[in-house]
């Protein structure tokens, strides 16, 4: 397969894994790994590669990470105990399979919320920490595609070099 044709076609892989971040239906960040690995073994490993794909691969654990981190750190500060975390996640589980896309969203705001009442007893403060959630989901949501455009970047430069 010629240079041309191996960028077209991870540059069609790396802008799934785009859409894979902003729609989660498709680990998006591992999409964009997954192409810039396949465009190694496409084009060779020579020159710009090994740094630019060590790079990817630090982008994407962060980018990984981050999704999980945020949102559990949130928790913990807004008193959520460790079982009402673990029924949260279960919830973000349950609900990304029962409604697709943004079930996983829905499970853990309305998990929150039920977690909260039974911890605060308060329904006020219940819909405070739920909002404080989703706030949160969507500032890792926003982390992450940031991330996955810093990834695209970056095995861009290495395809500009190699094509160039």
């Amino acid at each position: 397969m010629n240079e041309w044709a191996a960028t077209v076609l991870v540059g069609i892989g790396v802008a799934v894994g785009i859409a894979g971040v902003i729609l989660p239906i498709l680990p998006g960040l591992w999409l964009i790994w997954g192409a810039s690995l396949l465009y190694g073994f496409l084009v060779g490993f020579d020159g710009w590669a090994w740094p630019a794909l060590v790079a990817i691969t630090a982008l994407a654990a962060v980018g990984t990470a981050i999704v999980y981190y945020l949102p559990a750190r949130k928790s913990g500060g807004l008193g959520i105990p460790g079982w009402g975390q673990l029924f949260i996640a279960a919830c973000a589980v349950v609900g990304f399979f029962v409604i697709p896309i943004v079930g996983a969203i829905g499970g853990v705001v309305v998990a929150t919320a039920f977690v909260a009442v039974i911890v605060e007893r308060d329904l006020r403060n219940a819909g405070d920490t739920a909002w404080a959630m989703l706030v949160e989901i969507l500032k890792a949501a926003a982390i992450q595609l940031a991330i996955a455009l810093a990834m695209a970047v970056v095995w861009g430069l290495w395809a500009f070099t190699v094509v160039v």
